[in-house]
């Protein structure tokens, strides 16, 4: 099989922070095109019928902005351990710089397809006697 890679840019947009990646590969051999997987939004629709916001699609890539029935679809978020989806579970973040590519390999923007969303590692405030004897010093 040979694949090409088709650089896009898509705009991902979390809250109020939006960031572009670059995307995808596609298959030329068989002339098929690249998909990822995309969150619904508001507005969506599938067969005539509204999609409820935040439903995994899956969509070549570019169809969220071509296709009236899917425009303004977001990219799905990648979590470590369990893959694309829609619905990243409590206790995970994406550090705002990091892309993989669709089997999770952070492998350069090139591939990258969805931001990676990572355990949080626990805060480790210091003990109050710790914390005092850091101010005493300065």
């Amino acid at each position: 099989m040979k694949t090409r890679l088709i650089t896009l840019l898509v705009t991902l947009t979390a809250g109020a922070a939006a960031y572009t990646a670059p995307t995808a590969f596609a298959d030329v051999s068989t002339n098929t095109p690249a998909r990822a997987g995309y969150c619904s939004v508001s507005g969506n629709s599938l067969s005539g019928k509204p999609l409820r916001p935040g439903m995994f699609l899956n969509l070549e890539i570019g169809q969220n902005t071509a296709d009236p029935n899917y425009r303004g679809a977001v990219i799905a978020d990648f979590v470590e351990g369990v893959g694309a989806t829609c619905d990243p579970p409590a206790g995970f973040s994406f550090d705002g710089v990091t892309y993989v590519d669709a089997q999770g390999k952070a492998s350069g923007l090139e591939n990258a397809v969805y931001p990676l969303f990572t355990k949080q590692q626990p805060r480790i405030d210091p003990s109050p006697a710790a914390d005092q004897a850091h101010l005493e010093k300065e």
